[in-house]
């Protein structure tokens, strides 16, 4: 039996589910119990309450901790980072952390010791995450091709645009589509972010395919304003999914879907710009997969779950123009962003 020192609590931020769900597995396979906890510090209050029932789970705490602080904003982030030095001295001995950014550590949660696992060789992060969470370095050993991917590796197959690196904010939108397109029930599911243009809708749709890649093994975008483009695109998935030439455009297309249908592997089809999905409905496969449009179209509703993307929050906006030009003060950013609404 298990006592409760054996048990490991994996807490991470919703941004980081696929390392979590990584790190959750190779403990596991090393033996110990374990619990995942997802955590969303916009949505409890600043309190010490709030992070002593966090850290009151039995055992072993594992904190998996990513960039997502950058989107606190300054006065939430100093008000967690007060709580956390109020409340660490007496956990500190039941906790430790893992680092899955590339972003400088801000000095609150230097006195964790994070563990950097990005840009290591899988059984090299498994052996610091096992160390991590107090488990004995195993005497077997274990095969890191079943499970979960590794997060760190790029999915198999990967056709996407550059990830923008100044994007900001939006972080209750991206854990929203995230849980649309996994929540329970989903073998496979579509998610149309609708709204004007300019709004944002294809950043986030980028943002969101970057963000969650470790848990796909196959990622595709399209550019579906145009029916020929958007039915090129997808035809050009055959090659990558180890498919014959079939001869024409129309039957290589029912292949690319005849084997998206079929396959157990993860993964994401985006659709940039789609106008009327009649347009492209044949190229939406019934699988298992996740389908996530952006139109301006209402009638995508019908396909699946739609989310009408705002505006930017104000502190999202003054985020962003802080992150721009750095010598504007809050104040000055929060003006800004009220003369440009």
């Amino acid at each position: 039996m298990v006592t409760e020192l054996g048990h490991v609590t994996v807490v991470f931020a919703g941004q980081s589910e696929s390392w979590a769900k990584w790190i959750d597995h190779q403990v596991r396979a090393a033996g110990r119990t374990t619990t995942l906890v997802r955590w969303n510090p916009l949505r409890r209050p600043p309190t010490a309450d709030a992070l002593t029932d966090l850290l009151g789970a039995p055992g072993r705490i594992l904190l998996v901790i990513d960039d997502w602080y950058e989107r606190l904003g300054t006065e939430r982030f100093e008000a967690w980072a007060a709580v956390l030095r109020e409340v660490l001295p007496d956990v500190r001995d039941r906790v430790a952390a893992v680092s899955v950014t590339a972003q400088p550590l801000p000095a609150e949660v230097v006195p964790l010791a994070p563990v950097e696992l990005r840009g290591l060789r899988p059984e090299v992060a498994r052996a610091r995450v096992l160390e991590c969470a107090g488990v004995p370095a195993p005497g077997l050993l274990v095969d890191l091709r079943r499970g979960p991917r590794f997060p760190d590796d790029p999915p198999e197959v990967w056709h996407v645009p550059r990830r923008n690196r100044r994007f900001i904010g939006r972080t209750e939108l991206l854990e929203r589509m995230y849980e649309a397109l996994t929540g329970a029930g989903h073998d496979g599911a579509v998610l149309a972010l609708r709204g004007p243009g300019g709004v944002g809708k294809t950043q986030l749709a980028l943002e969101y395919a970057h963000r969650f890649a470790g848990e796909y093994d196959i990622v595709w975008w399209i550019t579906a304003a145009q029916r020929v483009t958007a039915r090129t695109q997808f035809a050009d998935l055959a090659p990558e999914l180890g498919l014959r030439d079939a001869g024409d455009l129309a039957a290589t297309i029912k292949a690319v879907r005849r084997e998206l249908d079929r396959t157990a592997r993860p993964w994401l089809l985006v659709l940039d710009g789609a106008g009327d999905p009649d347009k492209v409905l044949d190229l939406l496969p019934e699988g298992r997969g996740h389908v996530l449009v952006t139109t301006h179209r209402t009638e995508w509703a019908a396909q699946g779950e739609a989310l009408q993307i705002p505006v930017f929050e104000r502190r999202e906006s003054i985020a962003f123009v802080a992150r721009r030009t750095a010598r504007l003060s809050t104040d000055q950013a929060d003006r800004l962003a009220d003369a440009v609404e």
